[in-house]
């Protein structure tokens, strides 16, 4: 078999510019792979930092044993990731303590430390993470590097919140009232992932009336606003987004919640019924000797004639 010159001279051309643009093409999906990578790197440094912080004020043993581990945990996820390709496995650690670690942020008192410098540089360290991580969101979905289909709730951010309820359970806090909101919020990103517009105007009540309402006058506790911003942005910013960048219309986003049993689609409904009840009872119960004494006034003694 005889080649031909001019197949010698079409190869020739052609070849090195397909190489090329394979290599072009593989650099920029891992540049960009990496980059999304960013905003986790900045955010366990905020959380490290946050973390010394409390250390040196408190001297509290349980805060340092907590910093340690999630170094470690952090250092095993990024392991896994890169050396024996188990991304599943090494994104599950790292988002369960990235939950852990912002939960104790968050939730511990800070009531000392809130107008300390570390704590001002830990906030706005905070507050870059979450704006790459936005910008990193929209870029994925302009340059379409994500999934065609979105499930209903990621096991990621089922994860991450878990690591947020370990949280209370080490900084002693109300338990079982930020466990109810934490199941409120998720409840409400499913909605919103159904492109309910409800969901939306649910979502933002949730944010005001926590910040406004449930965490300084019902509960009565300090929280940190940023390390709860970022948690709720990390959470709920992607649902958001998609209802623009998702082409799938109202109906095919109720398919696989149609597509279940009768039964299941019942159960569904009445546990989300049960929360609500829970929750709202909660609510109404006095929380502690300062809501008691507001509530009932002060006795006055008659004067003795």
């Amino acid at each position: 078999m005889v080649i031909r010159p001019s197949r010698l001279k079409y190869a020739a051309s052609h070849l090195p510019y397909e190489t090329i643009k394979m290599i072009v093409n593989a650099k920029k999906n891992l540049s960009l792979r990496h980059f999304g990578y960013v905003s986790n790197v900045v955010l366990m440094v905020a959380l490290c930092l946050g973390l010394y912080t409390r250390w040196t004020h408190k001297e509290d043993m349980a805060i340092l044993i907590i910093a340690f581990l999630g170094l470690f945990v952090f250092a095993i996820s990024c392991a896994l990731i890169y050396y024996f390709s188990m991304e599943e496995v090494g994104f599950s650690l790292s988002r369960l303590w990235i939950g852990c670690l912002l939960g104790v942020v968050s939730f511990n008192d800070q009531s000392q430390i809130k107008y300390g410098a570390m704590e001002e540089v830990m906030n706005i360290l905070l507050m870059s993470s979450i704006g790459i991580r936005c910008f990193w969101n929209v870029l994925e979905r302009l340059m379409h590097l994500t999934p065609s289909e979105f499930p209903l709730f990621n096991r990621l951010e089922l994860l991450e919140m878990l690591g947020m309820t370990i949280a209370l359970l080490i900084c002693d806090s109300q338990f079982a009232a930020i466990s109810l909101l934490i199941v409120a919020l998720s409840l409400t990103l499913i909605s919103i992932r159904l492109k309910s517009l409800l969901g939306v105007l649910n979502l933002l009540c949730i944010i005001v009336m926590a910040s406004l309402l449930y965490f300084p006058r019902i509960l009565r506790i300090h929280v940190n606003p940023f390390g709860l911003v970022v948690f709720i942005t990390r959470l709920g910013f992607e649902p958001l987004i998609d209802l623009y960048f998702n082409g799938f219309t109202l109906l095919e986003r109720w398919q696989p919640f149609l597509s279940k049993s009768s039964f299941t689609r019942r159960f569904a409904i009445l546990l989300v019924l049960v929360i609500q009840v829970c929750f709202s009872t909660h609510i109404q119960r006095p929380c502690g000797p300062a809501v008691i004494g507001r509530r009932h006034g002060p006795t006055l003694e008659r004067p003795r004639r």
